[in-house]
């Protein structure tokens, strides 16, 4: 060993170990607001396309409904795409460092 370097206790060395793994945990929590936001989208436009068929079968009112169900799903998106543009212009505003740690569980 140099003469600047020191060693490390087993304690010291797993107090390192669990700072970075707390720090990427943290990062991979807030990399999941996208998933949460197009599953929450995804759950709500289901949802508005069944009641749309269930009215229109109830109605017997066919008229359309191809194009209604496609704007629904147009309204989802573009309000997805909409606040992930606005959550992503914000973000990228802060300046994140990343260890060695939160490339492997990105890649994994």
């Amino acid at each position: 060993m140099g003469d600047n370097e020191r060693t490390i206790s087993p304690e010291e060395s797993l107090e390192i170990i669990r700072k970075a793994i707390l720090g990427s945990r943290k990062k991979m929590i807030d990399g999941s607001f996208y998933y949460l936001l197009w599953g929450w989208l995804g759950i709500l436009a289901s949802l508005a396309n069944y009641i749309l068929i269930r009215l229109s079968v109830r109605s017997g009112s066919y008229d359309n409904l191809y194009l209604k169900s496609e704007g629904i799903w147009l309204f989802f998106v573009l309000a997805g795409l909409t606040i992930q543009f606005i959550r992503g212009s914000r973000k990228s505003r802060k300046k994140t460092v990343w260890t060695f740690i939160d490339r492997a569980l990105i890649v994994l």
